[in-house]
C-alpha cells in the first residue's frame, strides 16, 4: 500500500475539493459522501425500514397472504338470488266512464313498495302458504334470513316492484319471495273495502260541504256588489280616498284663511295700526303702480341732486311733482283701509287675499260648507271600504275552499282507485327459480390476501420505525445526520485480530479516512488540528484516534496524538506510556518537551494523560486549550485528539470548540436521538465538524461504500499471500493493529 496519498510538504486544496476553511464558524459542513445517501422518496423509505428484516418481510409476508387469502375466500359463502316482479297498472277503469289515472301514482307505488318489506308482511309469513307448509315453517332463523335478505324495489316510470331475497338457501330464497308476495296479495285484495267506502263517503260529504261554502260566498260577493256593478271596489274605494284628501287639503287652506283673517283685524283694531300702504299695494293694482312711479322719481330725484344741486329748478320741480304723487297715493290708501279691513296670506290659492267684511262671511261659510263635505265623503269612503273588506274576505272564503276541494277530489280518486282495483294486482314473476349471485369469495380472497401480506410486513416497518439505533453506514450520512458527510467506515473486528484479509481491510478503511481529510479537511498551510469525539463511550473513538494517527505518520506528516480522555485513558494505556507528565501539565506550562513521548512509529508522538484525574476537567478552558495548541503546531504537521464523549466529559467542549476539526464517531447500534444532540451540541459551541465515521460496520455497509473495489482488492492481495507478515504491534486495539501491520508491512 502507498502510504505517501498526500505529500506532507504540500498542504493546497486539490481542484474540486471543498475547503473547510472558507467556510463559516458556525459549523459549515463538508460536501463529499462516503457511502449512499439515504433517501426521502417512499421507496427509499420502505427499504430503509425494512433493511436486515427483508427475508422475514418476505416471509412472514408468504404466510399473511395465504392465511388472509384463505379467511377471506372462506368467510364468504355462495348465495343464490329469488326475483319476483309485481305489476299495478295507473289507471281506474270504471264502466261507462272514461278511464282516469290516479293522481301521485309513483309515490303510490313507492309506498307499495315499501309496504312489502314491512313487518306487517313479514308477520303475515309464518300463516302464508307455501312457507306454511315447508321445512321452515318452525325455524325462526330462517324468518329472520329472509326479512334480512328481502329487498323491493318499485322501478321508475314503469308499472313494475321487484321483489327480492338473497339467501345461502336456494330453497329458501324462492320459497320466500313466494310467501312474500302471496302475504302482500292477501292484504292488497283484503284492504278493508268497508273502510275505504266509509272513507269515500266522508270525502264526498267533505266535498259537497265545500262546494256549498263556495256558492255562498259568491251569493254573498253578488248582493253587496250588484249596486256598484263590479266586485272590484278597490278602484272606487281609492277614488274616494283621493277626494277626501283633497277636500281635506283645501278645507286646512280655508281655515287657515280664516283665522288669519280674524286675528289680523283683531290686532288692527287693538292696536288702531293701519295696514301698510305696502300690503295694501299687494292687493290693488293702481297703488302698486303708483308706489313704482314714486320709487322711479325718487330714483330720478337723487341722481338730478347729485348732478345739479338741491336747489336746481328742474330738482325743485321733481320734487314737487314727488311730493304730489306720494300724497295723492296715501290718500288713495286711506280710501282703500276703509274697504279692506286686512291683508293677509291665501293658504288655498297662493299670493295675497284683501279681507273685507264680506270675504270675511265667504270665508267663514267656506269653512262649513268644505266640513260638511269632508264628512260625507268620509262617511262614503268607510262604508264602500267595509264593503270591499268584505268581498275580499268571501273572496278568500272561496279560494280556501276551491283548494281544499282539489285536495278532497285528489284524495277521492286515490280511494276510488284504490276500491276499483282491487284484486287487479298481477303477478309477472313469483321467483321460483332463483339464480347464483356473483360469488365474493374471490374478491375477499384477493382483499384477505393484501391485508395478510401487509400486517406483518407493517408490524416489521414499525418496528423499523420505532428502532432509532444507527444499524447501517448510510444512516450516518447525508440528510440523515443533518448534511453532515460520512468521512468513512470501519469494520467490526475482534480484538485478536489474526485474519490478514480482516487486517487489511481495516488498515484500508482508517487510510481512506485519512485521505478524505486530507483532502477535505487539512488547512491549506501550518497545522492542522484535529478532535476525535463520540456521543458516549464505547463507540471506538480511542482505536479510531489512534489509527488515523499511525496513517498521518504513515503519509510522512508529523503527528502528534493528545490524550485528552481524562476518565478513559485510553491513548496512554493502549501505547504503554506511564509518564507522570501530560496534558494537565502541558496545560499548566510545563515545557512540553517533557511532557511529549516519542513512540515506535516514525513521526508519531504522543502527549499522555500523564498523572491528571476527571477532577483536573475544571483547568480545560478555550484559552488555556488554544495556547497549548499554538505551542505544538510550531511543531507537528497533524495533532490528533481524543477527547472523552461530548456528552459526558467537561474537558471536550472546549477542546472541540478550538481546534480545526472534529471527527464523531459513531457506533453501530448507536441511539440516534444521543447522536443528534451530540451534533447539535458541536454545532451550538461553534465546532467545525468534519465528518462521521461509522464504526463496527458490516460487510453489507463495505459493499455499499465508494472504496469497495479497492478494499475488496487489498483482501484478495492478502488472501493471495502478496502481503507480508508482521511482528505483534502490541495490544492497541483491533483497528490500531491492522493500521500498524499496514505501515510495518509497507517499511
Amino acid at each position: 500500500m502507498n502510504t505517501q496519498i498526500i505529500p506532507h510538504q504540500d498542504r493546497s486544496v486539490p481542484p474540486g475539493a471543498i475547503d473547510v476553511w472558507s467556510q463559516s464558524q458556525s459549523g459549515s459542513q463538508l460536501g463529499f459522501h462516503q457511502g449512499p445517501v439515504s433517501g426521502n422518496s417512499p421507496v427509499q423509505k420502505v427499504q430503509r425500514l425494512l433493511r436486515g428484516k427483508v427475508a422475514w418481510a418476505i416471509v412472514l409476508g408468504l404466510i399473511g397472504t395465504v392465511l388472509g387469502a384463505a379467511a377471506g375466500y372462506f368467510s364468504q359463502s355462495p348465495e343464490y338470488r329469488a326475483l319476483g316482479k309485481l305489476e299495478i297498472r295507473p289507471t281506474i277503469e270504471r264502466l261507462g266512464i272514461k278511464d282516469s289515472n290516479i293522481s301521485f301514482y309513483q309515490q303510490f307505488m313507492a309506498s307499495q313498495a315499501q309496504t312489502i318489506a314491512s313487518p306487517r308482511i313479514l308477520n303475515m309469513i309464518p300463516q302464508t302458504e307455501p312457507w306454511k307448509s315447508s321445512k321452515y315453517a318452525n325455524d325462526p332463523q330462517a324468518l329472520a334470513a329472509v326479512g334480512s335478505g328481502l329487498k323491493t324495489t318499485y322501478l321508475k316510470n314503469t308499472f313494475n316492484i321487484d321483489v327480492q331475497i338473497d339467501a345461502e338457501d336456494k330453497d329458501l330464497a324462492a320459497i320466500g319471495v313466494q310467501t312474500v308476495i302471496n302475504a302482500y296479495q292477501a292484504q292488497y285484495k283484503s284492504n278493508t273495502i268497508e273502510g275505504l267506502e266509509r272513507k269515500i263517503r266522508e270525502f264526498e260529504a267533505r266535498a259537497r260541504e265545500l262546494e256549498s261554502q263556495s256558492r255562498s260566498a259568491e251569493k254573498l260577493i253578488n248582493d253587496l256588489t250588484s249596486k256598484y256593478g263590479s266586485d272590484d271596489l278597490a278602484p272606487r274605494v281609492s277614488a274616494l280616498q283621493r277626494e277626501v284628501e283633497d277636500i281635506a287639503r283645501e278645507l286646512r287652506g280655508y281655515e287657515n284663511n280664516f283665522k288669519a283673517a280674524v286675528g289680523a283685524i283683531e290686532a288692527m283694531r287693538n292696536g288702531q295700526v293701519k295696514t301698510p300702504i305696502e300690503e295694501l299695494a299687494q292687493v290693488d293694482a293702481g297703488l302698486a303702480q303708483m308706489l313704482q312711479d314714486i320709487k322711479a322719481m325718487s330714483l330720478k330725484l337723487q341722481m338730478m341732486r347729485s348732478k345739479f344741486g338741491e336747489n336746481h329748478p328742474n330738482v325743485r320741480d321733481l320734487r314737487a311733482q314727488l311730493d304730489a304723487i306720494s300724497q295723492a297715493a296715501e290718500q288713495y290708501a286711506d280710501t282703500l283701509r276703509k274697504e279692506i279691513l286686512a291683508i293677509i296670506p291665501d293658504f288655498v290659492k297662493g299670493g295675497y287675499m284683501k279681507v273685507t267684511p264680506g270675504q270675511l262671511r265667504v270665508l267663514e261659510a267656506r269653512v262649513v260648507q268644505l266640513k260638511a263635505d269632508l264628512a260625507e265623503y268620509e262617511a262614503r269612503r268607510d262604508a264602500l271600504a267595509a264593503d270591499a273588506g268584505k268581498v275580499a274576505s268571501y273572496k278568500l272564503v272561496i279560494k280556501d275552499a276551491n283548494d281544499d276541494l282539489t285536495k278532497v277530489r285528489e284524495q277521492l280518486n286515490e280511494l276510488r282507485f284504490l276500491a276499483a282495483s282491487q284484486g287487479d294486482l298481477t303477478v309477472m314473476n313469483d321467483g321460483r327459480y332463483p339464480a347464483p349471485i356473483q360469488n365474493k369469495r374471490v374478491m375477499f380472497g384477493l382483499l384477505g390476501g393484501i391485508v395478510g401480506c401487509a400486517i406483518p410486513i407493517g408490524l416489521l416497518m414499525l418496528l423499523g420505525l420505532m428502532d432509532t439505533r444507527f444499524k447501517y453506514s448510510d444512516d450516518a450520512a447525508g440528510s440523515s445526520m443533518s448534511g453532515i458527510p460520512l468521512l468513512g467506515i470501519l469494520p467490526n473486528l475482534p480484538d485478536r485480530l489474526s485474519d490478514p484479509a480482516q487486517a487489511s481491510i481495516a488498515a484500508h478503511c482508517v487510510h481512506q479516512i485519512r485521505t478524505m481529510l486530507q483532502l477535505n479537511a487539512m488547512r491549506p498551510e501550518g497545522a492542522t488540528v484535529f478532535s476525535i469525539t463520540s456521543a458516549s463511550s464505547g463507540d471506538g473513538k480511542t482505536s479510531l484516534s489512534l489509527a488515523l494517527g499511525l496513517s498521518f505518520a504513515a503519509s510522512g506528516s508529523r503527528t502528534l496524538l493528545i490524550d485528552a480522555d481524562l476518565v478513559g485513558g485510553g491513548l496512554t494505556s493502549r501505547l504503554g506510556n506511564n509518564s507522570p507528565l501530560g496534558i494537565v501539565d502541558a496545560l499548566a506550562g510545563v515545557n512540553l518537551d517533557d511532557c511529549i513521548q516519542p513512540t515506535d512509529v516514525a513521526d508519531l508522538s504522543i502527549l499522555p494523560i500523564g498523572s491528571a484525574q476527571a477532577h483536573h476537567a475544571g483547568g480545560f478552558s478555550p484559552p488555556t486549550v488554544r495556547k497549548l495548541l499554538g505551542e505544538v503546531r510550531k511543531r507537528y504537521e497533524v495533532i490528533l485528539i481524543d477527547t472523552g464523549p461530548i456528552m459526558g466529559s467537561i474537558e471536550a467542549t472546549p477542546i472541540c470548540a478550538s481546534v480545526d476539526g472534529v471527527v464523531l464517531t459513531v457506533a453501530r447500534g448507536q441511539s440516534r436521538p444521543l447522536v443528534e444532540r451530540a451534533i447539535s451540541h458541536l454545532q451550538s459551541i461553534g465546532a467545525r465538524i468534519c465528518g462521521v465515521v461509522f464504526n463496527r460496520a458490516q460487510h453489507k455497509d463495505f459493499e455499499q461504500s465508494i472504496g469497495a473495489i479497492s478494499i475488496r482488492s487489498a483482501a484478495r492481495s492478502t488472501v493471495n499471500g502478496s502481503g507480508h507478515n508482521a511482528r505483534n504491534p502490541g495490544d492497541i486495539g483491533a483497528v490500531a493493529k491492522a493500521v500498524a501491520t499496514s505501515v510495518r508491512n509497507e517499511n
